[in-house]
C-alpha cells in the first residue's frame, strides 16, 4: 500500500486516542455524540464511496440504514474506549488533569489530517475494501457489497469499476475487457459508466472507456457529445501501441457505419502526429495513418 494511504488510515489513531483521554480525564458517556460526529466525518472523508452520492439516493428510505448502522457501531466503539480510559484512571487512583476540549481536539485533528491526505482525484467507480488495506479495518465493510441507500444502477457501476480496478495498472487485452463491457451495455449503463471512466486513471480504465465509446450501439447514443473524441485522445495519450492499433481499427469500422463519425474523432494532423510516435510499432503507425486518410476527406466534405 502507498505511504500516503498508510498515513491516511493512521489518522484513526487520533480518533481512538480522544475517547481514551476523555475516560482518563473523568469524562463519561456525555462525550459520545461529539466523538461520534468526528468518526462519521472521518469515514466520509476516507470512504466516500460508501455514502449515497446524490439527493436522489438519499431520498431512498433505505439510505438511512447504512449511516445508522455504522454510527451505532462507532458509538459502541467510542463507549468502549471511554470505559477503558476510565478503568485506567481507576488503576492509577487519580484523575488526569485534562480539559474535555483537549480530548475533543484530537479526533478533529485526525479529521483535518485525513482531509489533507485524502485522494483528491474522483474515483467514482472504485470502492476500496478495508481488508485490502492490511490494517484490520474489515469492520468498515459491514453490509458490503450490498450497501443500503445505493440505487441498483449506481451499485452496478461500482461493481463494474471494481472488476476493472482488479486488473491493476497493467495493460489489459480485448479478451479481458470486452466481457465486462458487454455486461455494461446489456444493463443499459454505458453512458453512466463512460462518465465515471472519464474521471478515472489507469490503463484498464482508459482501454475500457475507448472500447465502450467505440461500440456502435453506444456510439449512436453519444454522438455529438464529444465523449468519443475524449476517449480516443486518452487512448492515444497512453503511448500503448496495441491500444492505439485497436482504437484505430475500431474507429475506422465505426466510420463505415455512422455518417458524421469523422467529426467525432481527432483530426488528420493529430492522428498522423500520433502515428509518428509509434515508429517502433509499425502496425499501430500504419493503422493510425489509414484512419487519418479516412478522416481527412470526411471532415472536409
Amino acid at each position: 500500500m502507498k505511504l500516503r494511504s498508510r498515513a491516511l488510515y493512521a489518522t484513526s489513531a487520533l480518533l481512538y486516542l480522544g475517547p481514551l483521554l476523555a475516560g482518563l480525564g473523568g469524562y463519561g458517556i456525555e462525550t459520545l455524540p461529539v466523538f461520534g460526529v468526528a468518526f462519521m466525518i472521518w469515514l466520509a472523508i476516507i470512504r466516500p464511496g460508501d455514502w449515497p452520492a446524490n439527493a436522489r439516493a438519499w431520498r431512498n428510505p433505505r439510505s438511512l440504514a447504512w449511516p445508522a448502522l455504522i454510527f451505532g457501531i462507532q458509538l459502541l466503539l467510542i463507549g468502549f474506549l471511554v470505559a477503558v480510559g476510565t478503568g485506567m484512571q481507576g488503576l492509577a487512583e487519580g484523575t488526569v488533569p485534562l480539559h474535555v476540549a483537549s480530548a475533543y481536539a484530537l479526533p478533529f485533528a485526525g479529521v483535518f489530517l485525513a482531509w489533507l491526505l485524502r485522494n483528491r482525484r474522483n474515483h467514482k467507480l472504485v470502492r476500496i475494501r478495508a481488508e485490502s488495506l492490511e490494517i484490520g479495518a474489515g469492520i468498515l465493510d459491514i453490509a458490503a457489497p450490498d450497501r443500503p441507500g445505493v440505487m441498483a444502477d449506481e451499485d452496478f457501476i461500482a461493481a463494474a469499476g471494481t472488476l476493472l480496478a482488479e486488473m491493476g495498472e497493467r495493460g489489459v487485452g480485448k479478451a479481458e475487457v470486452d466481457p465486462i463491457l458487454q455486461r455494461i451495455e446489456n444493463a443499459g449503463a454505458a453512458s453512466q459508466v463512460l462518465d465515471s471512466l472519464s474521471e478515472t486513471t489507469g490503463p484498464a480504465f482508459v482501454r475500457a472507456q475507448v472500447r465502450l465509446a467505440l461500440r456502435p450501439s453506444v456510439a449512436r447514443q453519444i454522438i455529438g457529445e464529444g465523449r468519443i473524441l475524449e476517449a480516443v485522445n486518452r487512448a492515444l495519450g497512453q503511448r500503448d501501441a496495441a491500444l492505439a492499433e485497436e482504437t484505430a481499427i475500431a474507429a475506422r469500422a465505426l466510420m463505415a457505419l455512422l455518417p458524421g463519425m469523422a467529426r467525432e474523432l481527432p483530426d488528420a494532423a493529430r492522428l498522423r502526429s500520433a502515428a509518428a510516435g509509434f515508429a517502433a510499432a509499425p502496425g499501430a503507425a500504419e493503422k493510425l495513418r489509414l484512419l487519418a486518410d479516412d478522416v481527412e476527406p470526411a471532415r472536409s466534405a
